[in-house]
């Protein structure tokens, strides 16, 4: 679902994805970092789209509460 959503935004130059989180985050290439864990990103965001395990919802709020 990640690739998808990736190849469907770069199109679309008013938007810019600013870091992805996947369980094996070099199995793609991408235009952005990718990380293992949300609690490692650095990057600037205005919108989280989740589409991941309802089992990493604790991490996401923290991510977005911080």
């Amino acid at each position: 679902m990640g690739q998808v959503i990736s190849h469907i935004l770069e199109e679309n130059s008013s938007i810019q994805i600013a870091a992805g989180i996947d369980t094996n985050p070099d199995k793609f290439q991408n235009n952005y970092k990718t990380y293992k864990d949300i609690c490692d990103v650095t990057e600037k965001a205005d919108l989280l789209l989740d589409f991941s395990h309802p089992d990493g919802i604790n991490k996401i709020i923290e991510y977005c509460v911080n």
